[in-house]
């Protein structure tokens, strides 16, 4: 049978003279003839071609087909590996290293260019890991890992090391007829760390340390190409409180776990109270008290910043009718608008039912927006801005001269106030290009009939050069950091100026 005759064959590995290499697969062993020879008595059959598939095979399981260096699985065996030889004198670095601008040439010269990119780079890191006794893999995509068992840990030559990645990377590739250059980010962690020892035992430490880098990678995003940044517990702290904040921000909304703050706007000349600026709070159950750009960008993100953004209208205008039936003569309140919520066709029904529940009147509201979000609005923000302005709401640039504003739709459409951001008023120093900016923003809001805000004041000095240089409103922590409604309303009734001296 099939089975019994299978317990005979055997393979034979025999070489030509010519070099080349065959395989035989026979079910009898060979003879060896009295005058040399070597018969078979038997059946064989060549199975060279089925070899070279098994071999290839084999190495696909454990390397990445495009650039032959070792695929995710063998990296996580290979850091399995040095983890185990780590002793109490050295110490390993993993670090993750992210492409900049690859899907771009990818996408403009097409995959076969991109595929000769990625080979290139593979082999410079290849070269560059392999003279600190490292080992390179492609993780997936332009993403490369890359480790090195033993490394001195003090910042220098961690920052050489992420160096000596980036400036590989970004030497010109010559492919074809076209000159690239690339940068790249890259994250690192380092092992055992002073917190790895006070740590249990992570049970898949390869796979961690590689999640610890991936973590040090997305901060190093953030600063932009050519960043590096090398993973710290604490990130694993923020990382864990935004994955808290995204889960919740629905039931935040439903369980009115927000709050509005409101920050002062004061006449320079005076320091009397003309306005305030509405900032929403998170009272988060679990992490406290959560400042605006904790959770903005990842209400903006899911979408949550529609009821949220519908709530903040609505408990502003609630808020200066409760301080009018108090007997107080509250300021105007300014509510800032998220892009998202202005691009939703519903913006306008919210604003309408906010004005019918409160009997608010809109006179005494204006709606911030970034500057980056009217540089080119489309016809359906330009209907909405249109229709707020047609009620009576004031219309506010926020964070002006950070880069995006345009002078035509300063021209074309009734802004009634723009705000200089603090970046600028931060940095004031008399003479400086700052003071210069400044200057230019005031004699900008003068010829156009707008009024000006200066945000970020801190010091007598910086309110003192803007009221000189006629700004006339600041905003900033010189006149008191944002108040509940509590104590706001405590400010209007006892009629104080600020700054309190």
């Amino acid at each position: 049978s099939a089975s019994n005759l299978s317990t005979f064959y055997e393979e034979f590995r025999l070489v030509a003279a010519n070099g080349a290499v065959r395989w035989i697969r026979s079910h009898a062993p060979p003879q060896s003839m009295s005058n040399g020879d070597v018969v078979w008595d038997g059946l064989a059959i060549e199975i060279t071609a089925e070899k070279s598939s098994e071999t290839e095979l084999a190495f696909l399981a454990f390397h990445d087909p495009l650039t032959g260096l070792c695929n995710r699985l063998n990296f996580n065996n290979a850091l399995a590996r040095a983890i185990g030889l780590i002793d109490e004198r050295k110490r390993m670095a993993v670090f993750i290293v992210d492409l900049d601008t690859f899907q771009e040439i990818n996408d403009a010269l097409g995959q076969s260019i991109g595929d000769d990119v990625l080979q290139m780079i593979g082999e410079r890191l290849k070269a560059s890991a392999e003279r600190c006794q490292g080992i390179v893999a492609r993780l997936g995509g332009d993403e490369f890992g890359i480790m090195i068992p033993d490394v001195s840990t003090d910042e220098q030559s961690i920052a050489d090391l992420c160096q000596t990645i980036c400036t590989e990377i970004s030497r010109p590739l010559r492919i074809s007829e076209h000159e690239l250059v690339l940068q790249a980010c890259v994250g690192v962690v380092i092992f055992p760390s002073d917190s790895d020892k006070q740590q249990a035992i992570i049970p898949d430490l390869a796979i961690e340390l590689l999640k610890r880098a991936d973590l040090a990678l997305h901060i190093a995003k953030q600063e932009g190409p050519g960043a590096y940044s090398v993973y710290r517990p604490e990130a694993d702290e923020r990382l864990r409180n935004r994955m808290i904040l995204r889960q919740s921000l629905h039931r935040g909304t439903e369980e009115k776990q927000f709050e509005l703050h409101y920050h002062p706007l004061v006449a320079l000349s005076s320091g009397r109270i003309v306005g305030a600026e509405a900032l929403v709070r998170w009272n988060h159950p679990e992490l406290g008290m959560q400042r605006p750009d904790m959770f903005i960008p990842l209400a903006e993100a899911s979408g949550a910043i529609i009821p949220l953004g519908a709530w903040v209208i609505a408990e502003a205008m609630a808020q200066h009718q409760a301080w009018a039936r108090a007997g107080l003569a509250p300021p105007p309140i300014a509510i800032n608008v998220s892009s998202v919520q202005l691009r939703k066709p519903g913006f306008i029904a919210t604003v309408e039912q906010a004005l019918a529940e409160t009997g608010a009147d809109p006179r005494n509201f204006e709606f911030e927006l970034t500057e980056g979000l009217i540089i080119e609005p489309s016809p359906e923000i330009f209907h909405t801005l249109s229709w707020i302005k047609s009620l009576g709401f004031g219309v506010t640039i926020d964070d002006f001269g950070t880069g995006y504003s345009t002078f035509k739709y300063l021209r074309d459409f009734p802004i009634d106030k723009i705000k200089i951001d603090q970046t600028f008023v931060r940095q004031l120093v008399i003479g400086s290009s700052d003071a210069s900016i400044i200057k230019a923003m005031i004699a900008l809001s003068r010829s156009l009939g707008v009024k000006i805000v200066a945000e970020g004041i801190e010091t007598m000095m910086q309110r003192d050069f803007l009221r000189d240089e006629g700004c006339e409103i600041g905003q900033g922590y010189l006149f008191g950091a944002p108040l509940t409604a509590e104590d706001f309303g405590w400010l209007q009734r006892s009629a104080i100026t600020l700054p309190v001296t």
